[in-house]
């Protein structure tokens, strides 16, 4: 009832919240006169009141529903009456296409919004800023509760999306992008079990180098999980030869020298993953990092240490390797 008092209120994002009153949120929110976007995603809300919000209120563009149990068990709810929603079962860039008719690919409209193409002559970015926000949010929340049966969503949009949004121009959208990314190919925590089939879209939607630039970025919390998307992205061997092939080991040998111990800790475990397949791409640089971070890190840094030292273990195991491990003091520092 009180925010149905805010006239002025254009987006709202009630997505998590779990003790709504729908009954009464789907009386008194259709009065909301300029209202045009609402997420309700992982909420309880049940088809009757949704599709209530969504043809009652007239100034409504996008609706987010992703994870709604209730919704997903009517498929009428995706009838969209004229708006636009998002979910499971729709093109996410199909449906935000609409906005954007003179576009040649629904993959680029993010893009060529950012470049203030295509727009058709309407001022979209209040819009589109508050999509890339609630997209981010919710496939990070989808990614944390590790769903299951949505293998497909993933490789069809989920990736290409995420990869999108690591392009925003907003930090918390960057920062969630790249915690989703890192999060949703893992599919063991303990061993950093990488799903091969998720590895491979991110490969196809994008390119390494664009990991390796957000590295850079002064912000720390982006920074710190971008380097640890490569770092999980890194355990499969395929992606790790693109680490190494596109100057990924100087990357990461420079964030472990960071004061910031989770940024070094994370560059550690890149490191550690490159080091288990081709260890040619860990000997250029890699080496003396892993040893300095070992020395940096003696106490409150176990994280680091066991990266740093799975990694120094890993190539002095190997001949050809071994003598060059022994030469910059690693044996020495492993022994402390």
């Amino acid at each position: 009832m009180s925010l149905a008092n805010v006239l002025q209120l254009r987006f709202l994002s009630v997505a998590g919240t779990a003790d709504i009153d729908w009954d009464s949120a789907g009386e008194n929110w259709t009065s909301l006169p300029y209202l045009e976007g609402l997420d309700v995603s992982r909420t309880n809300v049940d088809p009757e009141n949704f599709t209530m919000l969504v043809v009652s209120i007239d100034s409504l563009k996008v609706v987010c529903m992703f994870n709604c149990p209730a919704l997903e068990e009517d498929p009428a709810v995706y009838n969209s009456h004229g708006k636009m929603t998002l979910g499971f079962s729709n093109d996410t860039f199909k449906v935000l296409s609409s906005m954007f008719p003179d576009t040649n690919n629904e993959q680029a409209i993010f893009s060529d919004w950012r470049n203030g193409s295509n727009k058709n002559g309407v001022n979209l970015d209040d819009l589109m800023s508050w999509v890339e926000w609630i997209l981010s949010h919710a496939l990070l929340r989808i990614a944390e509760a590790n769903l299951t049966g949505l293998d497909q969503f993933w490789l069809d949009q989920g990736a290409g999306l995420l990869l999108t949004l690591l392009q925003s121009s907003q930090d918390d959208v960057q920062e969630w992008a790249a915690t989703g990314l890192a999060t949703f190919v893992v599919v063991n925590d303990i061993s950093i079990k990488v799903d091969a089939g998720r590895v491979k879209a991110i490969r196809k939607g994008g390119d390494v180098q664009l990991l390796l630039r957000l590295t850079r970025f002064l912000n720390e919390g982006l920074q710190l999980e971008a380097t640890k998307v490569i770092a999980n992205l890194s355990a499969n061997p395929a992606f790790a030869r693109s680490v190494g092939g596109e100057g990924g080991i100087t990357v990461l040998a420079s964030l472990a020298k960071s004061t910031n111990r989770f940024v070094a800790e994370e560059a550690a475990g890149g490191l550690w993953n490159l080091s288990a397949g081709d260890k040619n791409m860990v000997v250029s640089g890699g080496i003396k990092s892993l040893v300095d971070l070992i020395i940096k890190w003696p106490r409150g840094g176990h994280g680091v240490l066991e990266r740093a030292a799975g990694a120094l273990a890993n190539l002095a195991a190997d001949e050809k390797y071994s003598m060059e491990v022994a030469a910059v003091g690693a044996l020495v520092v492993l022994e402390l």
